[in-house]
């Protein structure tokens, strides 16, 4: 285990280095884990879509996964449950759900959710799994 010192001064690099750091990025000291952070959503639907670029010459977006009671929220006008946004994200991978893509905004949707599991991993990604009535 590493010490206070040590830990205090990884900690300032990577905020130095990142832009950003999470508070549960602790247990990376304590867990090999790969995974910074875990978060897991009891919702209906959700509705995954990109920002703008903070710097045009980044390659990583901000992005952000909106939450809905409801299916097909795009065509309904609800507002969403909860939104959680990510500042930088170089890649996101989706498995084990059926998606459908919304062409005038570039979006995802993910309709008939019981649960949305998303783990964001140290290198830009996030990996989204779930479970779904199909």
């Amino acid at each position: 285990l590493a010490s206070e010192k040590q830990l205090n001064f990884d900690l300032r690099m990577l905020n130095a280095l990142r832009g950003f750091i999470l508070a549960k990025d602790l247990t990376k000291y304590l867990n090999p884990n790969p995974f910074l952070c875990i978060m897991e959503y009891k919702t209906k639907s959700a509705i995954i879509g990109r920002k703008k670029r903070i710097n045009q010459e980044d390659t990583k977006h901000p992005c952000f996964i909106s939450l809905f009671s409801v299916n097909d929220p795009h065509k309904s006008g609800k507002v969403p449950d909860k939104i959680i946004e990510f500042e930088l994200i170089d890649r996101m991978d989706i498995k084990g759900l059926d998606i459908s893509y919304l062409l005038s905004g570039n979006d995802l949707v993910i309709n008939d959710l019981e649960l949305l599991k998303v783990e964001q991993d140290d290198n830009f990604r996030l990996h989204i799994t779930g479970k779904q009535n199909k």
